[in-house]
């Protein structure tokens, strides 16, 4: 009983208690010292090695960091520590006004004595520096705990974790990314940099997906090693990024004698089976077993491995932190932090519309376009948010047009592109000028010669409210001039059948369409993509008997909608992706289908 009892209170927290729906708000105490110290004492308290006392984390607990680490961020606190004790963590949050700095953190410290060796995470809100100073294996690589909360002082770091057990701590050996020698140590689960179900691991995802262009600057120690320099700096690829080279430049003008793995030099630490490097390097689907292959510019994801001369004493890493501090001061930061903009958009026979955008650094003649399709909020700027950075790094003019519930009342003006007025089934079609979907294509239109676009063709992507006008869009709009359409988590679909009534299907459509329509149609390049964790039905889902005759939730409908198009034509051009894990996000989907969008020539 006591096993229900906690999963329906698990089931409760996620479904009902967050955001604005948590009924108890808890006062976050303060609390003023020496941050220096509270590592100190986190470090003479961390689990020993074989002590097997470190406590393997659910899917659930894990999930649940994800949620703490986010609303701490988002600058709700009490929703924050009212999921620490509702899910009984051994946690204490606090605001911490460390007494050196005199600036004030947010610190998640566990309670003593341990009873979960998790770890100590603090996290600086306002930050404006793109930094995570993470040290995974205190007291093993000695001193990194005490060298990583100095670099995170210094730095302006917006996050320091520290690891909260002895590496070896756990005698349950990790699933993730084993050494392949038999005569080679295993690695635990209490070894974070090598398990993916740690608290580390969740808020290093966490703080990631809530801003994309972090850089994660990991602190370890080896050996005196006589094939390594004092440090020796890698990514978890071999490639050599712009902000590792700059790292190397800087720790050498500090008098730091260093090296950087570009795939040939001998030193063997190398980061590549680190779980937390492989997820910052774009291997967010399976970081526990899988390499990344390249790291993304500017580079997301530092390991700086150290002998003992240079983690002697604070007089001995200071140099190290010096060249962090060189590397990722604002003035030598590149690209700068990109930001949202706006502009009006007024196309003929319709109202005027906003469209938020950002354009990269320099717009060339390989620079892409991509349209980016709100949800039922029509929060366009928010969800514009999502692809900020990421378009500036990869070239991408990235435009979110706003269209308002006032001038296009939902589900006709908006999920449907407008393409009909009145009521979902007595309605009056509307000229093509007055489309929705039209309007897209005279943005794109505009903004060619507005940015200096050179190409001739865009990519778009929707989710949930917009994810259904994405498919109905490449639908209603065969002659679009889209390179590839990516419909994430939608409500429900227009399914390919002319004997289901519309929305639903084809049938009295109210601009006709027929089997040619249909089968041009499937052969369009066209991705539905779906979370795995999207399966819940909440009041934002319709919950008709014709749609949930294509499933009982999003999931399940994504899947549905992909069979009838495999019914319809064999060999179309849809693909099913799955999401692991995100449910219905547009920040994990954005994720998702940014790799998709690098791969697609």
């Amino acid at each position: 009983m006591r096993k229900v009892a906690v999963f329906i209170g698990l089931v409760c927290f996620f479904l009902l208690c967050s955001d604005a729906n948590i009924a108890q708000q808890i006062a976050v105490g303060k609390k003023s010292g020496s941050l220096a110290e509270v590592v100190e004492k986190a470090s003479k308290n961390q689990f020993k090695r074989d002590s097997d006392l470190f406590r393997i984390p659910t899917p659930g607990q894990l999930k649940a960091w994800n949620f703490i680490v986010e609303s701490v961020f988002k600058d709700r606190l009490s929703d924050a520590a009212q999921a620490i004790k509702q899910l009984s963590f051994p946690y204490e949050l606090s605001q911490f006004t460390d007494k050196t700095s005199n600036r004030e953190y947010v610190l998640l410290e566990e309670k003593y004595p341990l009873q979960a060796g998790w770890g100590l995470f603090v996290f600086d809100p306002k930050a404006t520096s793109p930094l995570i100073i993470e040290v995974p294996h205190p007291v093993f690589d000695s001193n990194t705990e005490f060298q990583g909360i100095d670099a995170f002082l210094q730095t302006g770091a917006r996050a320091f974790l520290l690891a909260g057990s002895h590496r070896r701590a756990s005698k349950t050996i990790s699933p993730c990314t084993q050494p392949r020698s038999d005569d080679a140590d295993t690695y635990p689960m209490s070894d974070v940099a090598h398990s993916i179900a740690t608290p580390f691991h969740s808020i290093h995802e966490t703080l990631v997906r809530l801003r994309p262009a972090s850089v994660a600057v990991q602190l370890h120690g080896m050996g005196d090693r006589g094939t390594c320099p004092n440090v020796f700096i890698s990514n978890g690829t071999s490639t050599v990024t712009t902000n590792s080279k700059k790292l190397l430049a800087c720790l050498i003008k500090s008098n730091v004698a260093s090296e950087i793995y570009d795939g040939k030099t001998t030193c063997p630490l190398i980061a590549l089976t680190n779980v937390q490097g492989r997820f910052s390097n774009g291997e967010s689907a399976d970081p526990c077993s899988k390499n990344a292959r390249t790291s993304p510019e500017p580079g997301s994801f530092i390991h700086i491995e150290q002998k003992p001369i240079i983690r002697r004493d604070r007089a001995s890493w200071q140099g190290v932190i010096d060249g962090i501090k060189c590397a990722f001061s604002q003035e030598t930061l590149a690209p700068a932090e990109p930001k949202r903009k706006s502009f009006n958009f007024k196309s003929a026979d319709n109202p005027e519309i906003t469209v938020f955008y950002s354009d990269p650094p320099k717009i060339d003649s390989k620079t892409k376009v991509l349209m980016v399709m709100a949800g039922r909020q029509r929060n366009a700027d928010v969800y514009l948010d999502s692809w900020v950075e990421w378009g500036a790094k990869n070239n991408f003019l990235v435009l979110s047009p706003q269209f308002d519930e006032k001038n296009w009342p939902e589900p006709l003006g908006y999920n449907y592109g407008n393409i009909a007025s009145g009521r979902e089934t007595l309605n009056t079609a509307n000229p093509r000028t007055k489309w929705a979907f039209t309007v897209l294509e005279q943005l794109f239109d505009y903004a060619r010669p507005k940015f200096g676009i050179a190409v001739k063709r865009y990519d778009l992507f929707g989710h949930s409210a917009g994810g259904q006008f994405v498919h109905r869009f490449m639908l209603f709009m065969p002659d679009n001039r889209v390179r590839l359409a990516i419909a994430a988590n939608p409500g429900f679909f227009t399914l390919p059948d002319p004997t289901v009534k519309f929305p639903y299907g084809v049938k009295d459509s109210p601009i006709a369409i027929d089997k040619k329509a249909l089968l041009e149609w499937t052969n369009a390049d066209l991705i539905l993509m779906r979370g795995t964790a999207d399966v819940e039905r909440t009041e934002n889902l319709r919950q008709t008997a014709e749609a949930d005759a294509q499933g009982r939730n999003r999931f399940e409908r994504g899947g549905f909608m992909f069979s009838r198009i495999k019914a319809l034509n064999p060999k179309t051009k849809w693909q099913l992706i799955e999401v692991p894990d995100v449910a219905h996000d547009q920040k994990g989907m954005a994720l998702g289908a940014q790799k998709l969008l690098l791969v697609r020539k």
